[in-house]
C-alpha cells in the first residue's frame, strides 16, 4: 500500500479485502458482480484509491454484510473528511496494520 494514502482509506481497503475473502469470492467474481474491472476493485482493496460510497454499499451487499458492521464500514467511506483512524471501532485484525501505518508516519 502507498504510505501516503490516508489511514481511513487504508483501513477501508483492508476491511474490503477481508470481507471479500470471508465471503469466498475471488477479486474477479466480486468485480463482475459489482460491474467494475478487476483493476478497479484491486485499487480499492490496496488503498490506492478511496472506494466510493456507492461501491462500498454495493460490495457490502454482495458480501452479505449487514447491521452494525455495515454501519461501521460505511462510516469509513461517508466520513472521509474526518482525519484520524481513532474512534472508528477498529477491528482487532486491523490493529497491526494501523500500528504499522502509524510507525511510518512522517508528520
Amino acid at each position: 500500500m502507498n504510505d501516503r494514502v490516508p489511514a481511513r482509506a487504508r483501513a477501508l481497503a483492508a476491511e474490503l479485502k477481508v470481507l471479500r475473502e470471508r465471503s469466498g469470492l475471488t477479486t474477479r467474481a466480486a468485480a463482475k458482480r459489482l460491474g467494475t474491472s478487476i483493476a478497479s476493485l484491486n485499487r480499492s482493496e490496496t488503498g490506492r484509491r478511496m472506494a466510493s460510497v456507492a461501491d462500498v454499499s454495493a460490495l457490502l451487499a454482495i458480501y452479505g454484510v449487514t447491521g452494525p458492521e455495515r454501519t461501521r464500514i460505511m462510516s469509513l467511506t461517508e466520513n472521509d473528511e474526518q482525519s484520524g483512524w481513532w474512534g472508528l471501532g477498529v477491528r482487532a485484525h486491523l490493529l497491526e496494520a494501523l500500528i504499522h501505518f502509524e510507525s511510518q508516519a512522517e508528520s
